[in-house]
């Protein structure tokens, strides 16, 4: 997203006391933190099969890459209270 849309919106968010559903979602992988992006994870919202969490990218391929052998740990948090 460019940055002066970036800033806008979060600007208005603000505003309005708001928060993206995507500020209240945590995701590490094997101890990193990566927030959602175009490489790494979107949030789908709910449909006929409820939320989801998409994962894009290279952070996609790491987890699709994952052996028994080779294990990722993936965390992944949701505020439920603010």
């Amino acid at each position: 997203m460019a940055e002066h849309v970036r800033a806008r919106y979060d600007s208005a968010l603000h505003a309005c006391n708001a928060v993206d559903f995507d500020d209240l979602i945590l995701l590490t992988l094997n101890g990193t933190k990566y927030p959602p992006g175009d490489d790494t994870w979107s949030y789908v919202p709910p449909a006929d099969g409820g939320p989801a969490i998409r994962f894009l990218g290279s952070l996609c391929t790491t987890i699709e890459s994952s052996t028994a052998q080779n294990p990722v740990q993936l965390d992944l948090r949701i505020l439920r209270v603010l």
